[in-house]
């Protein structure tokens, strides 16, 4: 008896497991068709994709993905009526499932039986009128069909009926935006802002794919004032006009706002340092000295001081300097140091050294102190172009700070003063100690192999200047990458060929010799050396540059006809010069800002649209004429 109930446990065992052999077999089956059904619909081959899918779908009808993959290619394929079919009988077992119903009312809007979907979207709204799920259902369905409009609607009418006057906001503003309501867009962040506060940085997101646009920022200006002027104890609506107004670049609007914050959470100065450190990075200048000004007025005992004041200076030497910009930035060479407009514009660094000295005298030995002295070092050497003075400050700037940026940024600079000196070999000596330094990182050294190879190029070492070029070329990364192939293209295209053995760099040396003179602002000196090359080596390739630089040393010195005489010896090369729609380029500027003639710039950006059609210079060109005419832009 036993020997018999034994076997027959023996035999379910084995069939069991057979059984669960079969089974596993069977799920691996399916995961292997399933995968070739989502690569065939991904590939676009609907075809094969649908047959896969339905061999699943017919073996495991209740699965849900299955389902999906089959009606999705019967869509693909346009057998609607099958598509439809098949999604009946599955809610003929479940008629309140909202996704299904939804799905159904799409499927017959793609069918084309528009009135037909609008009805079975409303039985699936009407199924449970206070449950958000069908709303969101119906409207996600017909933003597949672009019924924008329409799944407002659905959305609106979900809010009102559920009883939640926030229900859905961030779905309505999508498509208010979408449909370019940028009020009605707006107003619905505002639902969710004053709902939850913390979403700020969520909803500037959000708007700041329309407040790109014009007409966006202006609606949500209008839309933000309002609310926030009748709420102005609400500091998240406060906050968002104030970074509309950033975004519109209106930053003295800003400021006001921030002014009112940081008093209405007695943040003393918190607040306005904050906005002060944005208007800097956004180069807003003025406002940012403004609210630097106003911390330490009002505010003496502000933890961050010392940077408050350093910045305050930053913004003060920032605001002289764009001032000199819009000047210097009409010659194609900056003005000699000795031109009367730039001793005029010396007066107005002295404010920003004064600044900066009484920080170097408050924090000495700090970082603080040790950026404010490098900064006098700058504007001596690159504004008053006070050689020795800065040269005495940069050198204290190194003895005082070994290390850090500060250090490696004042050993450059004094390399920089030397070059400009003529003291190459002191040059040379401040380059080697960036180079040999484990401190210094490696945008220093290759800006110090650069300038290396530059004292080389200078001294008309060419082999040694391309050899210090060679390993700075090769490092694509550089920042200083592209200026070591120019000058190294340069010195290849411009050697003179070998006769005899011997290489003759004679022009190519005075050149180097005139680029030196002119980095030293020996203006007059560096025209005799560039005049030298066109008298005494007329066949030499580099004669369009002597004298493209001949009318630009002369146009920085307000010597007009004599820089435009320079630009006309360039057209009279013909085809021995490619810089010849530069130079009528620049007897038109020299027209425009240099003798204000304005007849006769046109005229000359007309030659260059004229004589070179398709260079990358005629656009500008054509713009400027219109800008002279004062056509409409």
């Amino acid at each position: 008896m036993y020997r018999i109930v034994y076997y027959i446990l023996i035999i379910m065992l084995m069939g069991g497991s057979v059984s669960f052999q079969l089974d596993s077999q069977n799920q691996q089956d399916d995961r292997t068709l399933y995968r070739m059904a989502q690569q065939y619909e991904r590939a676009g081959d609907y075809r094969n994709a649908s047959r896969l899918y339905e061999r699943l779908y017919l073996r495991d009808p209740e699965n849900t993905t299955y389902f999906d993959g089959y009606r999705r290619m019967l869509m693909q394929l346009r057998e609607y009526d099958r598509a439809i079919a098949m999604t009946e009988e599955r809610l003929e077992r479940n008629p309140y499932d909202a996704n299904l119903l939804s799905t159904l009312g799409s499927m017959y809007y793609q069918a084309e039986e528009r009135e037909k979907a609008f009805d079975i979207w409303e039985e699936t709204l009407a199924i449970q009128p206070r449950n958000i799920v069908p709303y969101q259902q119906v409207a996600s369905r017909m933003i597949e069909n672009r019924l924008l409009d329409q799944a407002i609607e659905v959305y609106k009418r979900g809010r009102e009926n559920v009883g939640q006057s926030h229900l859905f906001a961030n779905d309505l503003a999508f498509l208010y935006a979408s449909t370019m309501n940028y009020r009605g867009a707006t107003r619905e962040y505002l639902l969710m802002l004053e709902h939850t506060p913390q979403q700020l940085s969520f909803i500037q997101s959000r708007m700041s794919m329309y407040v790109l646009r014009n007409d966006g920022l202006e609606q949500a200006i209008e839309v933000v004032e309002n609310i926030a002027e009748r709420n102005r104890d609400k500091l998240q609506f406060q906050r968002l006009l104030a970074w509309l107004y950033r975004e519109g670049k209106d930053f003295e609007q800003a400021y006001k706002i921030y002014k009112q914050i940081d008093r209405s959470q007695n943040a003393r100065g918190a607040e306005l340092y904050s906005f002060a450190q944005t208007a800097f990075r956004e180069r807003e200048y003025e406002v940012a000295a403004m609210a630097y000004r106003d911390i330490l007025d009002q505010y003496p005992e502000f933890e961050r001081t010392p940077h408050v004041r350093f910045g305050y200076a930053r913004c003060l030497e920032e605001v002289s300097l764009k001032a000199d910009s819009l000047y210097k930035t009409v010659y194609p060479v900056s003005p000699p140091a000795t031109d009367d407009r730039i001793t005029e514009m010396r007066t107005s660094y002295d404010r920003v050294i004064d600044a900066y000295r009484s920080l170097v005298r408050d924090y000495q030995g700090t970082s603080i102190g040790a950026q404010a002295l490098f900064r006098i070092g700058l504007i001596q050497y690159n504004r008053h172009f006070d050689l020795d003075g800065a040269l005495e400050t940069l050198h204290e700037v190194v003895r005082l700070y070994s290390r850090g940026d500060i250090y490696m940024d004042a050993r450059a600079a004094l390399g920089e003063l030397y070059i400009v000196r003529g003291s190459l070999d002191d040059a040379l000596t401040q380059f080697d100690s960036l180079i040999e330094s484990q401190h210094v990182t490696g945008e220093y050294k290759d800006l110090a192999v650069l300038r290396r190879s530059e004292i080389c190029f200078y001294r008309g070492e060419f082999d040694e200047a391309l050899e210090e070029l060679q390993e700075l070329v090769r490092k694509s990364h550089s920042s200083y990458a592209n200026n070591a192939i120019e000058l190294q293209t340069f010195i290849i295209e411009n050697r003179e060929p070998a006769l005899r053995g011997v290489r003759s760099d004679d022009a190519l040396a005075l050149y180097a010799q005139a680029m030196h003179q002119k980095r030293q602002q020996r203006y007059p000196e560096a025209i005799s050396s560039l005049e030298h090359i066109v008298e005494e080596y007329p066949n030499a390739l580099l004669v369009d540059d002597a004298l493209l630089t001949i009318g630009d040393l002369n146009f920085s010195m307000r010597r007009f006809d004599d820089a435009i005489s320079a630009y006309r010896r360039i057209q009279s090369l013909e085809d021995r010069s490619i810089l010849r729609d530069r130079a009528l380029m620049r007897i038109a500027e020299v027209y425009h800002h240099g003798t204000g003639d304005r007849e006769r710039a046109i005229e000359a950006y007309e030659e260059l649209i004229i004589e070179h059609p398709r260079s990358m210079l005629a656009t500008e060109a054509r713009k400027r004429i219109r800008l002279l005419r004062g056509d409409p832009s």
